[in-house]
């Protein structure tokens, strides 16, 4: 099963998002996530309801890549998750000063836009190694302006 986060729809005074993880579906025109902790109930009539799945801005979905960055804190002893949307540090070259990137998913595969390449791609498992997750789209965008 894939794993998914999403910024939850609240009215936040501020910019930080409070994030939901797990299953992603959508419904009626809108994004959810199912949380792990999501529980099925008895409505009453017999039916089982799923409790606890809650609404995500779409644009901030993304899954998780199934790899950890480089990062070793206290938080994250083996490394942050990675997910689509995330804004890393890396180098693709041994001596390279690291570059801000974003991650993305092009086809049937994880990516950074590159652009000292040929192709403006690279995969991400060519950069392992030397990733470290600074921030995200949703809550750091400045991050992408800055370096652009």
């Amino acid at each position: 099963m894939y794993k998914f986060r999403g910024s939850v729809i609240l009215p936040f005074p501020n910019k930080t998002a409070r994030w939901a993880y797990g299953c992603y579906f959508e419904a009626g025109g809108k994004s959810y996530i199912i949380p792990d902790d999501a529980d099925v109930a008895d409505d009453g009539y017999g039916n089982e309801t799923l409790e606890g799945f809650v609404e995500v801005h779409p644009a901030s979905v993304g899954m998780l890549i199934g790899t950890k960055d480089k990062k070793r804190t206290e938080g994250f002893p083996n490394g942050q998750s990675i997910y689509k949307g995330d804004i890393v540090s890396a180098s693709i070259y041994f001596n390279e000063e690291p570059q801000i990137l974003e991650i993305k998913y092009v086809g049937t595969a994880f990516v950074i836009d590159y652009e000292d390449t040929e192709s403006d791609t690279v995969l991400l498992s060519e950069f392992m190694g030397s990733v470290e997750v600074i921030g995200n789209t949703t809550d750091d965008p400045e991050l992408l302006e800055k370096e652009n």
